[in-house]
Parts: C-alpha cells; sequence; structure tokens
C-alpha cells in the first residue's frame, strides 16, 4: 500500500469502525468492472462502504469524495493516474494487479477481501512514494502544473 504523510491508517492500529473506500479503474479495459463488483461485495461483506468511480482513462479524472482508502484496479499506470488524480489529497492507496508486472500494484485480485481485512486489524506497511509538482515556463509564460509520482 503507497501514500504520502498525512493519513489516517496506522500500521499496527487496528480500524475501530467502517472504511471508506474510494474504487477507481478504468471501466474500459477488460475484467475492471468484474472485479469492482467483487471489491464491493467483499467490502460489503466486511462492514466497509464503497463509491466506485470507473472512469476511461482517456477521460478526465472523477472527483473522489472523502475516504480512507484508495483502490485501485489494473496495473501500475493506473495507480500513476490515480495519483495524479487525488492530486494533493494524502490517501492511501492500494493497488489491485490487472495487469501483467505490478510493481506498484503488488495485490493479486484473488487477495482484495483477505488484505482488507488485514488492513482493518492493523497488519500492513505503507509505504511512501515522493510525488513533485512540473511546470514548463518559456518566457515568462507557465504552463498548466503536472503532478508526477
Amino acid at each position: 500500500m503507497s501514500t504520502a504523510s498525512g493519513c489516517s491508517l496506522r500500521p499496527g492500529v487496528a480500524v475501530t469502525g467502517p472504511l471508506r473506500l474510494t474504487i477507481v479503474g478504468d471501466g474500459e479495459r477488460p475484467g475492471v468492472v468484474d472485479e469492482a463488483e467483487r471489491v464491493v461485495r467483499a467490502a460489503a461483506a466486511a462492514g466497509h462502504s464503497t463509491t466506485t468511480l470507473l472512469a476511461p482513462a482517456a477521460d478526465g479524472p472523477p472527483t473522489p469524495g472523502a475516504c480512507d482508502l484508495v483502490v485501485v484496479l489494473g496495473g501500475d499506470g493506473s495507480i500513476l493516474r490515480a495519483a495524479r488524480w487525488m492530486g494533493y489529497r494524502q490517501v492511501p492507496v492500494l493497488g489491485v494487479n490487472l495487469g501483467r508486472l505490478g510493481f506498484l500494484a503488488d495485490v493479486p485480485r484473488h487477495a482484495v477481501a483477505e488484505t482488507l481485512g488485514e488492513i482493518t486489524a492493523g497488519r500492513f506497511r505503507l509505504v511512501d512514494h515522493l510525488m513533485f509538482e512540473t511546470e514548463v515556463i518559456r518566457e515568462h509564460d507557465r504552463r498548466q502544473p503536472e503532478l508526477g509520482l
């Protein structure tokens, strides 16, 4: 699980109430919608609430509401896109690997329910990743800033 500092989930500390999960992914990719439905069922069975935002990759960023954890369905590219969508919000990200390699998305799809149980029990670690902001300046003309991970 990856995050920047400032998150409410703490390793070694059990969660005392339901988590608010936001599930994101490219809804046009094969398997993403089915996997989102499985995650929603697993989360509901554990008493957690979910919001699902399955925007195509070409669409602009969705507007996630308040949440404790973002569950990204896809591969590393999906996680990078979600990091840009979240901008400066410091929300932990759990990557569910539906891609091929999964350097960032390291939870296999069959382990989501078990992983949510481990998170609520406080048995997880957070990995901080550096986010950076860039902007192009040409002859004092500033272009749109971009975030990267």
